[in-house]
């Protein structure tokens, strides 16, 4: 049976730091410990140190898909980070040239989610410079508890008085284009006309699902489509690797490495005809209501099959090479679905 869930709400927090001292790390455990406590996703490398990792890319990834990163305040960071420490703490080095491109970038979007951050015995002017320790926001904790952690917890989880002003989804380069599966890869008939298909993409990718699984998820999602509207009444099947439900105009599909995708008919066959944004936002909204397990970015993309006469084709496929965070994306889903569609009008 279909069921609805609320989207997950949490902040996904990352926390950028040095290896200062034992002390120091011990203190960005406790950080890390108490935001946990408070209903927050934190993520930062103490619990990745099990495994060999390519650091440079785990901090990429990780920093494009928080909602919010913390820099924690230390001489070591201000050192690295201003290029004053050699070949030491190259990790701070790099964490701190993302975040300062990342500002550069696109500082409206950015300049609240970087929250520089001051642990119980340290100072402010141990903050680099490009995060303004004077003339920006900071958070100074007097101790790390819940207590000593308010106003910072009321700017992660939006009940600050003063929150961080909304800014649009920011989008993130990845290293490579996500791959994209296209409807037409699917074992369907052909529409009879001409239609638009929107893929949510994982860019890390969870558990596979199991393949008995994909066949429940067959009816689910062709219920999912009914109460929509996407379409009236269904075909089902599934793959050992995807699972569709469809009729000849619209369809959603779901495949066993998580990437989520749907498509409907463009009335007239012509692109400017109708307003396609709420159409795409709502799209995407069924996408990300689906009760499965999901990553903390994804890359939206959109493609247009053209039909103007039945031997007559043309496909426009915008590449998965941007990334947004999951739950910057369900909170924002129309500004996701504007850019979607003002990429393909770009391109038609």
């Amino acid at each position: 049976m279909y069921q609805t869930r609320e989207p997950d709400t949490r902040p996904l927090v990352f926390i950028s730091y040095a290896h200062e001292s034992d002390a120091h790390r011990a203190d960005v455990e406790a950080l890390a410990a108490v935001l946990a406590e408070n209903d927050i996703v934190v993520d930062y490398d103490m619990p990745h140190t099990k495994a060999r990792t390519d650091w440079g890319l785990w901090a990429e990834r990780a920093i494009a898909h928080a909602d919010f990163v913390i820099v924690v305040a230390s001489d070591a960071y201000r050192r690295a980070a201003e290029g004053d420490s050699g070949n030491a703490s190259r990790g701070v080095q790099s964490e701190a040239a993302l975040l300062r491109e990342l500002l550069h970038a696109d500082r409206r979007a950015w300049l609240g989610r970087i929250l520089p951050v001051v642990l119980p015995g340290q100072s402010v002017s141990q903050l680099p410079l490009f995060l303004q320790p004077r003339s920006a926001s900071h958070f100074v904790l007097p101790t790390i508890t819940p207590a000593g952690l308010t106003e910072l917890l009321e700017v992660l989880v939006g009940r600050s008085a003063n929150p961080v002003p909304a800014a649009r989804p920011a989008w993130v380069r990845l290293t490579e284009p996500a791959t994209v599966r296209w409807r037409t890869g699917l074992p369907l008939p052909d529409p009879t006309g001409s239609t638009i298909e929107v893929h949510l993409v994982p860019t890390a990718v969870p558990a596979q699902l199991p393949v008995r699984r994909l066949a429940t998820l067959a009816v689910e999602l062709a219920e999912a489509g009914r109460a929509a509207r996407l379409f009236a009444a269904a075909g089902i099947g599934s793959s050992d690797q995807v699972a569709w439900a469809h009729d000849r105009q619209a369809g959603l599909a779901l495949y066993r490495d998580g990437q989520r995708s749907g498509w409907f008919p463009l009335a007239s066959g012509a692109l400017g005809c109708v307003d396609l944004v709420p159409r795409v936002a709502d799209l995407i909204t069924v996408l990300l209501r689906l009760d499965l397990p999901t990553p903390p970015a994804v890359a939206p993309t959109i493609g247009l099959e053209l039909r103007r006469r039945p031997w007559k084709r043309r496909q426009i496929r915008i590449d998965a090479d941007e990334c947004v965070g999951l739950v910057t994306m369900q909170t924002e889903v129309a500004d996701v679905a504007d850019e979607l569609v003002s990429r393909l009008c770009s391109r038609y």
